[in-house]
């Protein structure tokens, strides 16, 4: 099965040469794609420099976290990945957790790297912080989750044939919500969630992305969700043609 791993990034350079070859170190046959939005400390170049399968998508326009997803979503699928994963650029989410949600996902449609499942915990949060996301977790599966303990959670895998089944192009949310969104989206759809318990280390390097409107974005956008019409259609992937492909990557007959 190819893997990419998927990392948006803005400002993260204090992280990103480190994480990569600890990517590799898990899972030496991924594909990691960085989706930067033009990080002036230089990030997408010092990105494009590490060796290995690399693909850094420079995003000049259109700029913020979903759309960073959108791009990196669809430059992974038309480079024929099977697996996609998502995950933050800080080390919060350990590439060691790789392994186990790759051979979790052969009994699921999509696994969850999962801070409250049970054997799950955060590790240098203040207690404010960790009341805020568990209480945010909690409201949020009230309305959608179905089983899932943490929708809010950016450690994600997804089989192709799952996340080609989400309108992701059509989104509007952004930070949590479009989170959220994607995890509700494929339970509305009926494929099978499976949560594997991580331990989630807050960052130690570059400043946190987190926002109040991020925040408020997911508490409004959650019964506006509840009450929305599952979709119909097959999404149709398309990198913004604004975005400038770094190293563009060319999979070998074999596999990635």
């Amino acid at each position: 099965m190819r893997l990419a791993v998927c990392i948006p990034t803005y400002n993260e350079k204090e992280n990103i040469s480190g994480l990569i070859p600890e990517i590799f170190r898990y899972a030496p046959d991924a594909h990691v794609i960085v989706a930067d939005d033009n990080s002036p400390d230089g990030t997408a170049e010092i990105a494009s420099q590490i060796p290995g399968n690399v693909s850094v998508l420079l995003r000049r326009a259109d700029r913020g976290f979903a759309n960073s997803y959108k791009d990196a979503f669809a430059y992974a699928l038309t480079k024929g990945a099977d697996l996609i994963l998502q995950m933050d650029a800080d080390f919060s989410h350990h590439p060691r957790f790789i392994p186990q949600m790759v051979e979790s996902i052969k009994n699921s449609d999509f696994v969850v790297g999962s801070r409250y499942k049970k054997g799950g915990e955060v590790v240098n949060w203040p207690w404010f912080r960790k009341f805020l996301s568990k209480g945010g977790n909690t409201y949020a599966s009230m309305f959608l989750g179905r089983g899932v303990s943490d929708m809010t959670g950016g450690f994600n895998l997804w089989r192709r044939s799952t996340l080609e089944r989400i309108p992701v192009m059509d989104f509007v949310c952004d930070g949590y919500s479009f989170l959220i969104e994607l995890k509700f989206r494929a339970l509305q759809l009926g494929f099978k969630p499976l949560e594997v318990p991580i331990q989630f280390v807050d960052r130690t390097q570059a400043a946190s992305k987190m926002s109040g409107k991020i925040m408020a974005e997911a508490v409004l956008r959650v019964p506006v969700l509840a009450l929305s019409k599952p979709p119909k259609n097959l999404t149709q992937f398309n990198l913004n043609p604004h975005t400038e492909v770094l190293d563009d990557y060319k999979p070998s007959a074999v596999g990635f």
